[in-house]
């Protein structure tokens, strides 16, 4: 991996780490989204979903990311067919994640709500998190294996070519 791979790989994933552990928190915990639910409900869907939800996802995101750039990085590819086959890698590795993603969301609504207190406003809250849980798969996956994969599989990523040239790579 080039050193210039390797500092844009770095810089998107610091770049994507403050959005999904400190911007996006700030989105919901201050609320600049309106939502109806009161400060204790709130709070309770922060701690018991929300929150538990943006670190696996974060995690998960670190771990697709790197599973990729091992792959990207240790295998030899002289065939087109082959990079083809690489191609159905990372979108299955995408979708995996994204999937991933919701599943990780939907079981800790489900599991976390209690049926003595339920939490109101819990439906409007997970509307409103949906598409920031599609952006973490964005920055955390997409973004840095777009704009950062090596050798062969550089255009693999969809637009990565677009965004490389962006970049000035």
């Amino acid at each position: 991996m080039r050193a210039k791979n390797f500092i844009t790989l770095i810089t998107t994933l610091g770049l994507a780490s403050i959005f999904v552990l400190v911007l996006q928190p700030h989105i919901f915990q201050e609320p600049m989204i309106p939502l109806s639910m009161s400060s204790r409900d709130l709070d309770t869907w922060w701690s018991n979903i929300f929150s538990p939800t943006t670190n696996i996802i974060f995690v998960a995101g670190l771990v697709t990311t790197l599973i990729w750039f091992i792959k990207a990085t240790t295998s030899k590819y002289t065939k087109s067919s082959d990079v083809l086959g690489a191609r159905l890698l990372w979108w299955g590795i995408f979708w995996g994640y994204l999937l991933l993603n919701f599943i990780a969301f939907a079981g800790l609504s489900y599991f976390a709500n209690n049926s003595n207190k339920p939490i109101k406003g819990i439906f409007e809250a997970s509307l409103w998190s949906a598409p920031f849980l599609l952006l973490d798969v964005i920055l955390l996956f997409w973004l840095p294996t777009a704009s950062s994969t090596p050798k062969t599989l550089r255009y693999i990523p969809p637009f990565s070519m677009s965004l490389r040239k962006l970049i000035g790579d």
